[in-house]
């Protein structure tokens, strides 16, 4: 199966002029996403990062966190997300719990991160020469601590490519003219798991009410996102001499 960044290649060469991302009324290319990125992967792995290595993006909405989120991937590392509106003293120790040595960010809130801007000038547009196995990680979440400490959870490239397999049936993204679909959220009962998106025919963009795709008996997304994790996976597995220290409050 091909992987995630193997499919963003394949889109890259085949519609490099398309449109990848809208924000705030801007747009951007394939082909400037992926230069951009590739500045990004450049700087991560010049910083000696890769392959099962957690790279942080503690970032606000727009180009850069997608740019920061794909550099990081195409530079071997995985990505631990950190949203800016955490409390300082949880991010912290959760970039300490996971072994984080770089956060890239576009806020202006903690001293120590590196600002993307500053490490993606003057770098290379190439990617760097990374070898990347299905196996290796691709992102790692935190659970919410609403029943105790917060929990790393580990998502593995291969897992990655098992959920744009399914979403990709789901939606029929290869047999309908959509120019976006922006995913909303995975649910699922009992009977019938259903996905939702908010979707634009080619060329055109409307706020217009949540589709829905029954779905099929081929695809289950809801168990792929389910599976889509790395068993027993945590910081002291991957590094085990990586800081721990006790977890703040949490709620």
């Amino acid at each position: 199966m091909e992987s995630l960044l193997d499919l963003f290649a394949a889109r890259v060469a085949e519609t490099p002029d398309a449109t990848a991302l809208v924000f705030a009324g801007e747009r951007m290319t394939f082909t400037q996403l992926d230069r951009e990125a590739n500045r990004v992967a450049q700087y991560v792995a010049g910083r000696g990062l890769g392959p099962e290595d957690l790279v942080g993006l503690r970032m606000d909405r727009g180009f850069e966190m997608a740019v920061g989120a794909l550099g990081v991937l195409k530079s071997g590392a995985a990505c631990l997300p950190l949203d800016p509106v955490y409390p300082s003293d949880l991010v912290a120790w959760m970039g300490a719990d996971a072994g984080v040595s770089l956060v890239l960010t576009n806020t202006t809130e903690v001293a120590e991160d590196v600002r993307l801007g500053d490490a993606v000038a003057g770098q290379p547009e190439h990617a760097p020469d990374v070898e990347l196995r299905p196996g290796n990680l691709a992102y790692v979440m935190y659970t919410s601590g609403s029943s105790g400490k917060p929990k790393p959870v580990g998502v593995e490239h291969r897992h990655l490519a098992h959920v744009f397999a399914a979403w990709d049936e789901l939606f029929r993204l290869r047999e309908e003219p959509l120019t976006f679909v922006s995913v909303i959220g995975i649910g699922s009962t009992s009977s019938s798991p259903t996905c939702c998106a908010r979707c634009s025919p080619a060329g055109r963009w409307s706020s217009r009410p949540t589709r829905r795709w029954p779905t099929r008996p081929s695809c289950s997304p809801s168990s792929a996102v389910t599976a889509a994790t790395r068993p027993n996976w945590s910081p002291a597995r991957r590094r085990p001499s990586a800081a721990r220290g006790s977890c703040p409050p949490c709620g």
